[in-house]
């Protein structure tokens, strides 16, 4: 199970390539200078290590992580079971909806306690919700299951559930005897 807590929303640097890595490196040669440039290949990431990416970006409050690899039209759909659900669109909608969740709670946390890969760039996470409520003090923690579609490396939808068989009949798949 990996855990994560959510830290301050802050602006990291993008850790993955879009391309090939390009690095000048200074040579000496008989005491003159010159600059070099290596090309480093660029290293493919699976859809599924882009979304235990993501999660571990939101643990540490790294939005812009989200931002860069989220679709400018990616739509975010809250469960019907919660309270208030809602649908968030293009990457201020997701914006708005961390600063929702997260904002809501003194301290959150989240486990992430299984990932599922579902199809060409579609993905299910299971995880753990922890916090304790900013109002009334009182500590929740709840299991959320999570589909999130991709397209071209990167995030297109993230939609909410509140079981497992909600998220695979969302993609026409039934669950195998003993899955839970």
């Amino acid at each position: 199970m990996l855990a994560y807590e959510v830290g301050s929303l802050s602006k990291k640097p993008d850790v993955m390539s879009a391309g090939p890595s390009v690095e000048s490196h200074k040579t000496a040669h008989k005491g003159a200078s010159t600059s070099a440039q290596v090309i480093l290949p660029r290293v493919e990431k699976s859809f599924r290590e882009l979304i235990e990416e993501a999660y571990a970006a939101l643990a540490r409050g790294d939005i812009e992580f989200l931002l860069e690899h989220s679709d400018p039209e990616i739509e975010i759909i809250e469960s019907p079971a919660l309270p208030g659900a809602q649908t968030y669109r293009g990457c201020e909608g997701l914006r708005s909806a961390i600063e929702n969740w997260v904002g809501e709670w003194d301290e959150f946390r989240i486990d992430l306690e299984r990932v599922i890969d579902a199809g060409h760039e579609r993905v299910i996470t299971i995880a753990r919700y922890h916090g304790r409520d900013r109002s009334s003090g009182a500590v929740v923690e709840t299991r959320v299951v999570n589909l999130h579609t991709g397209r071209d490396g990167r995030g297109i939808r993230w939609e909410m559930f509140s079981s497992l068989d909600e998220a695979f009949a969302a993609i026409g798949l039934r669950k195998l005897k003993g899955e839970s």
